[in-house]
C-alpha cells in the first residue's frame, strides 16, 4: 500500500454551521456534505490519516470507505463542547465577533466564517496542537506528518499520486515545510490590523503570508515548531486583534525562519502549484534548501538571488543622524545650531547640506562645520527638494536606524517658552524632546514621526496631502467630499485619521496619517526607503512626497506618527530673493559627493 511513503495527514471536521443560509448570508455557505464528499476523497488516498470529528460525521465516513480504507484512517472523537473547553481564547473571539470596529475592518470580514461562527477560528487555531499530538505518537523518525484541511482536495485535484512524493520526502526535510504567498497590499491581513501585524512579526512590512491548508514535517520539526506557535498565538491574542492561524503561521515564519522551509505560491494563494513541483521532481524553497525530490539528495544550497522576503528588523538602539539643509546665510545656520544645542549631543552624526552660492557664507559655513565636526556638503543651489532627496540617499548609506531632517529656519523652542501653548492648544516646549521622541518611534514601531503639530500653513488636523490627490482618487476615498486643490482652506480638508495616542515621560503621540511635508521630522531607514527610494521621481517635489506618504500610510507601508506637541517656530531672520528659491535641481545620487569623501 502508499502508506509506505511515510507520509501521515492529520485533518478535522466538525459541523460549524458554515452550511447555514441565515449564519452565512448565503455567499459563504459550505454544507457538511459537501466537507464530507472532499474528505472522503482525501481518505481515499491511501495513506494514513487521523481525523478528528463527531460520532456522526466518522459513521458517515465510514460506510463510503472500503474496510482497507478504513484500516489506515485513525478516527479521535471531537465536538465543539470539547473545542470550547479545550481553547483557553474562546472568549476573546466572541469579543472581537460582537466588536463593530474589528467586523467593520474590512468589506469582507463581516460576511466572514471568522467572523460569523462561533468555532471557526478556535478550530483552525487548533491546527497546530492536532497536528503535533499526532506527531507525538511517531515511531519512525522519518515519518512526515502534515495537517490537510477537509476540503483540500476541493483546490488541489493534483493531489492523487501522494502515495509517491511522500517516498520522496521522507528523509529529506529537516524543518517543518510550510507554503505562502504574497501579500503586500491593503490594511488588514485576514482581520488583523496590517500594522499590528507587522509588529508581530518583527518586520518592517508583511510580504507574504503562509497558508494553513497544508503544512509539516517530520517529528523532531513539529516538536520544536508547536511551543513557538503557542506563544505566538497567546502573543496575538495579548495584542488586542485576531486574524486566523494563518497569521501566527506567518508571523512563525518571519520570527523563526531557521525552523521552516517555505514554497512561495502564486498570487492567488492556491497551493496545487505546490504539488506540482513536487511531481516534477523539484521543491524549490525559499530561504532554505532545494529539495532534489527525484534522487532524494542531500539538500544544496538554495540560490536566494532575486525577489525574496525582506531581511528581519533586529531590536537595536536608536542611532541618529542630523541633517539641516542651509541657504545664503551664515547667521541663519548659527541660530539654528544654537537652538538646537541638546540634539547635538543626541546625534551621533550631523551633516549640513550647503545650498548656498554666496562664496563668503560657503567659506563661513564650512569653517563652523570643521569647528563642529559636522559634516559639509556645498556643491551648489540643488533646491530645498534636491537637498531633501540627498539626504534621503545618504542616510540609506549610512549606518544610523533614525534621520532628523531641519531647515535652517525651523528653530526649537528652548525652556523660555515655558506653558505657551501653539494655535492647536498644545505645548510649545519639551525637555529631552529627541531622546523622548526616538524612545516613542522605537517603543511603537513609527517609521515617520513630524515633531510639529501646529505648522504654518495648517494643522495636522486636517489632511493636507488631500490637495495634492488626483480628482478622481479625492472622489474614490471621499464621494461626498468637494474635490479641492491648493490653495484651500482648512474646512475644505477631511480631518486625519488617528489611530491611537501613546505617552512616554510626558509626551504624547498620535499614530495614523499624519501629512509629510519638510516641518521636521525624524524617519528611519525603512520609512526612507519606502518614501524617497523606491520608486522615486526625477525631480521630486513636496508635494509629490505628500501624496505618496498619505498612499503608503492608507496601505499601511508608511507607519506614521506626530507628536501633540508643536516645539519648532518658524523664524527666518536673514531673508532672500524670491526668485533665489529653487525647489529642485538635484540630477541624482551621483551628482553631489560629501566634501570629505
Amino acid at each position: 500500500m502508499a502508506s509506505a511513503s511515510r507520509l501521515h495527514l492529520v485533518t478535522a471536521l466538525l459541523d460549524l454551521g458554515r452550511g447555514g443560509v441565515d449564519a452565512m448570508g448565503g455567499g459563504e455557505t459550505r454544507s457538511m456534505t459537501q466537507y464530507q464528499a472532499w474528505l472522503l476523497q482525501l481518505l481515499s488516498l491511501g495513506l494514513p490519516v487521523t481525523v478528528w470529528t463527531d460520532e456522526a460525521t466518522e459513521a458517515n465516513l465510514n460506510q463510503a470507505l472500503s474496510q482497507e480504507q478504513q484500516a489506515l484512517i485513525e478516527f479521535k472523537p471531537w465536538s465543539t463542547e470539547q473545542l470550547a473547553m479545550d481553547f483557553e481564547y474562546l472568549d476573546e473571539v466572541k469579543a472581537h465577533q460582537q466588536n463593530p470596529r474589528w467586523v467593520g475592518r474590512a468589506g469582507w470580514l463581516m460576511t466572514s466564517p471568522q467572523a460569523r461562527l462561533p468555532f471557526y477560528n478556535p478550530l483552525v487555531m487548533s491546527k497546530m496542537r492536532l497536528l503535533s499530538e499526532a506527531a507525538k505518537r511517531a515511531t519512525d523518525e522519518e515519518a512526515l506528518y502534515f495537517w490537510a484541511d477537509a476540503g483540500l482536495i476541493r483546490t488541489c485535484p493534483n493531489l492523487f499520486g501522494i502515495d509517491r512524493w511522500g517516498q520522496w520526502l521522507a528523509g529529506a526535510l529537516d524543518r517543518m515545510l510550510v507554503a505562502s504567498f504574497p501579500y503586500t497590499q491593503g490594511q488588514e491581513i485576514h482581520g488583523y490590523d496590517r500594522v499590528g501585524m507587522a509588529r508581530l512579526c518583527h518586520t518592517d512590512h508583511v510580504e507574504y503570508v503562509v497558508r494553513g491548508g497544508f503544512f509539516g514535517g517530520n517529528a523532531a520539526a513539529i516538536d520544536a515548531v508547536a511551543p513557538l506557535y503557542e506563544a505566538l498565538l497567546k502573543e496575538a491574542f495579548e495584542s488586542g486583534d485576531m486574524g486566523t492561524e494563518e497569521n501566527i503561521l506567518t508571523a512563525l515564519s518571519y520570527r523563526h525562519p531557521e525552523r521552516l522551509q517555505r514554497f512561495e505560491l502564486k498570487q492567488d494563494g492556491l497551493i496545487w502549484p505546490m504539488f506540482e513541483a513536487i511531481e516534477q521532481g523539484e521543491l524549490p524553497l525559499i530561504g532554505a534548501t532545494t529539495i532534489d525530490l527525484a534522487t532524494a539528495n542531500e539538500p544544496s544550497t538554495a540560490d536566494q538571488s532575486g525577489d525574496g522576503p525582506k531581511p528581519q528588523t533586529l531590536n537595536q538602539p536608536p542611532s541618529l543622524i542630523v541633517y539641516v539643509l542651509t541657504f545664503n546665510s551664515h547667521d541663519q545656520l548659527k541660530m539654528l545650531i544654537d537652538a538646537w544645542q541638546d540634539a547635538w549631543t543626541v546625534a551621533e552624526a550631523v551633516v549640513v547640506i550647503d545650498n548656498s552660492t554666496e562664496d563668503s557664507v560657503i567659506r563661513d559655513n564650512e569653517a563652523l562645520c570643521t569647528s563642529l565636526g559636522f559634516r559639509n556638503v556645498a556643491h551648489g543651489n540643488v533646491g530645498i527638494c534636491g537637498g531633501r532627496q540627498w539626504a534621503a540617499h545618504d542616510f540609506q548609506q549610512s549606518p544610523h536606524t533614525h534621520a532628523l531632517f531641519l531647515e535652517d529656519d525651523m528653530l526649537l523652542m528652548g525652556p523660555t517658552a515655558g506653558q505657551s501653548l501653539c494655535r492647536s492648544g498644545f505645548p510649545t516646549h519639551i525637555d529631552g524632546l529627541l531622546p523622548k521622541a526616538l524612545a516613542l518611534m522605537a517603543e511603537h514601531d513609527v517609521d515617520l514621526l513630524k515633531l510639529n503639530y501646529s505648522e504654518l500653513f495648517g494643522t495636522h488636523a486636517k489632511q493636507w496631502a488631500w490637495c495634492n490627490l488626483p480628482r478622481d482618487e479625492q472622489r474614490m476615498l471621499d464621494p461626498k467630499r468637494r474635490a479641492v486643490f491648493s490653495p484651500v482652506t482648512d474646512d475644505q480638508l477631511p480631518p486625519t485619521r488617528i489611530e491611537a495616542i501613546h505617552t512616554h515621560l510626558g509626551l504624547a503621540m498620535a499614530i495614523g496619517e499624519p501629512h509629510y511635508s519638510n516641518w521636521p521630522h525624524l524617519i528611519t531607514q525603512r520609512g526612507t526607503e519606502a518614501l524617497f527610494i523606491q520608486p522615486q521621481w526625477q525631480r521630486p517635489y513636496e508635494q509629490h512626497w505628500m501624496a505618496k506618504a498619505y498612499a503608503l500610510q492608507r496601505q499601511g507601508q508608511l507607519k506614521s506618527a506626530v507628536l501633540l506637541a508643536s516645539p519648532i517656530n518658524h523664524h527666518r531672520a536673514a531673508h532672500y530673493a524670491k526668485e533665489a528659491r529653487i525647489e529642485n535641481e538635484w540630477d541624482g545620487p551621483n551628482k553631489m559627493r560629501p566634501s570629505d569623501d
